[in-house]
């Protein structure tokens, strides 16, 4: 194209000159404005400051408080939804059982005496005698367990029937009188009567007689119903256990030796 059919420029070489000034002028504010931008991206790339180390120069993440990707990654500082500690490890085993402590100290003093208790109820009583003052018969006196006072005759020179044995008679049974808590026995043989004599736990006495009957074997006849009479009067005291202390000097009465003897066994 010729420059003759060119269409003239309405301003003349003065607006064509302003058009690359202008463009100038754009190009020189774009350099201006990339050097105020160059120290910013030079800042952001320094290395750390002195005394900080980089994150994978050795550090624990875990143990700063920072997991493997991050503040974001360790169980407590982000979202952890699965509940998932990253830098947890496996569980040690179990250590050793320590040694055993010492003693406690002792305890306090040790406390009163309580009161003492009732008084329990009384045991079983059980008693024999034998009176022997023949030498062909022997009368003997037991009182059981269960509080049943008993005379038994044993000739020696009959048979009971086969050969010589105890005859037993009943002396509580269908009695009269007969005390309660019996705890002691005697039985002696005077002129064809036999006496028998208990004492109570209370230190009461009491007694009853029955004839002996001559025979082959000697038997006893008892009366029905057999009676029991208290001794008059009976022992001072209200219990043999709890008697009062013996006066010096003054001995205590002897036993009637004539109303029980143990001699020889059969």
């Amino acid at each position: 194209m010729s420059s003759e059919k060119r269409t003239p420029l309405r301003f003349g070489p003065l607006p064509r000159q302003g058009r690359w000034l202008a463009g100038g002028a754009v190009a020189s504010l774009a350099v201006v404005m990339l050097g105020f931008a160059t120290p910013a991206v030079a800042i952001s790339e320094r290395s750390p400051a002195a005394g900080a180390a980089p994150a994978d120069a050795g550090g624990d993440s875990c143990r700063d408080g920072r997991g493997p990707n991050g503040a974001a990654d360790v169980k407590g500082f982000g979202d952890d939804r699965h509940d998932k500690d990253k830098c947890k490890g496996a569980t040690g085993p179990t250590g050793p059982t320590g040694p055993t402590g010492p003693p406690g100290p002792a305890g306090g003093a040790t406390g009163p005496t309580g009161p003492t208790g009732p008084t329990g109820p009384a045991g079983s009583c059980v008693d024999i005698s034998t009176s022997w003052d023949e030498a062909e018969v022997k009368y003997t006196g037991v009182l059981t367990p269960d509080g049943t006072a008993w005379a038994g005759v044993y000739d020696f020179d009959a048979d009971n029937p086969n050969e010589p044995a105890y005859t037993w008679y009943d002396l509580t049974s269908g009695a009269v009188n007969y005390p309660a808590n019996p705890c002691g026995i005697t039985i002696a043989e005077t002129a064809n009567d036999v006496t028998v004599q208990v004492v109570t736990t209370g230190g009461q006495v009491w007694e009853t007689t029955c004839e002996v009957d001559r025979g082959e074997p000697d038997l006893l006849e008892c009366p029905d119903p057999l009676v029991w009479t208290p001794a008059n009067p009976q022992p001072p005291g209200t219990t043999l256990l709890n008697r009062a202390p013996q006066v010096p000097g003054i001995s205590a009465p002897s036993a009637d030796k004539g109303l029980a003897k143990s001699s020889k066994a059969s």
